[in-house]
């Protein structure tokens, strides 16, 4: 009996490293987001605390550069938590097309696999079926002979 060869196992091995690297791109993207979201959650943190401190200014003794330097903190946080809310965004779209393509690549596996498998069947059962006309084939040769 021959052993069964799936011809196109170098494709599958390919599909499978595509996979891994659109699973490992997607971890990194992910991470990314992760990160950005870390950062927009420390500048908004620090935007809560120097709208506090510019209500704070405004209910002493009036310093003008104090209160124009955390009005100017203020916006700049504020631009900065704009910018950070644009990453995230946009990172998020990315994570999103980063995921499609894993579960693409993954259904592209995941066929190649199933071609695989009946192709094994296939072969198995052909594998029988010559195994059983050989048996046959023995058993009148055996009735021929007595």
């Amino acid at each position: 009996m021959t052993r069964f060869k799936f011809r196109l196992e170098a494709l599958l091995r390919l599909r499978r490293q595509v996979e891994d690297l659109r699973l490992k791109s997607l971890a990194e993207s992910q991470e990314l987001l992760r990160q950005r979201q870390a950062n927009l959650d420390a500048i908004s943190a620090d935007h809560t605390s120097a709208l506090r401190d510019l209500a704070h200014a405004r209910l002493g003794p009036v310093n003008a550069f104090r209160a124009r330097l955390l009005h100017r903190h203020v916006g700049s946080l504020s631009a900065s938590c704009r910018a950070g809310a644009a990453q995230i965004e946009a990172q998020n779209a990315e994570v999103q097309r980063r995921q499609e393509q894993a579960v693409e690549a993954a259904r592209e596996r995941r066929l190649l696999e199933k071609l695989r498998e009946r192709r094994l069947a296939d072969a198995s059962h052909l594998a029988q079926a010559q195994e059983a006309a050989l048996m046959d084939e023995i058993a009148q040769a055996r009735r021929r002979k007595t």
